[in-house]
């Protein structure tokens, strides 16, 4: 028969106790230790691409990126460069910039020290400041 006695019901919540105190401070490690932006805001942005006439050539950083329309993912914390060719039209290149979001940097200081750190080092401050081109192609 199987008997439970005092001192191990007071290791047994001894135990309980210690691994939710490591839980806790592993969670509250990661909050403190990094910054807003970087826990809630993802760095994958979509884009509209789209041009006149339709079906253009749409290369995003260098990438063939497809047909106008166009949606495509690209990192938002940084500037993009699209160019859009066609045959028998002159290329043309865009460019989106990404900007520092104040939202993102104003809760990283009501947060501390860190937040602030790892969120200027990662850039995940920013975001693009705009979500779609369109490109007028003219006949060469």
């Amino acid at each position: 028969m199987f008997h439970l006695y005092k001192t191990d019901v007071g290791a047994f919540f001894t135990f309980r106790r210690m691994y939710m105190t490591n839980i806790l401070m592993s969670l509250a490690s990661v909050v403190l230790l990094s910054g807003c932006a970087t826990i809630l805001k993802s760095s994958n942005e979509m884009i509209y691409i789209q041009s006149d006439p339709p079906g253009a050539r749409a290369i995003v950083n260098g990438l063939e990126a497809g047909a106008t329309p166009i949606t495509y993912p690209v990192n938002g914390t940084k500037d993009q460069i699209i160019t859009l060719t066609k045959e028998g039209y002159a290329p043309q290149t865009m460019y989106i910039t990404s900007s520092v979001g104040a939202g993102w940097v104003i809760a990283d200081i009501l947060c501390g020290f860190w937040p602030v750190v790892i969120d200027a080092a990662t850039g995940q401050w920013k975001s693009l400041d705009q979500k779609a081109v369109y490109g007028i192609l003219q006949r060469q």
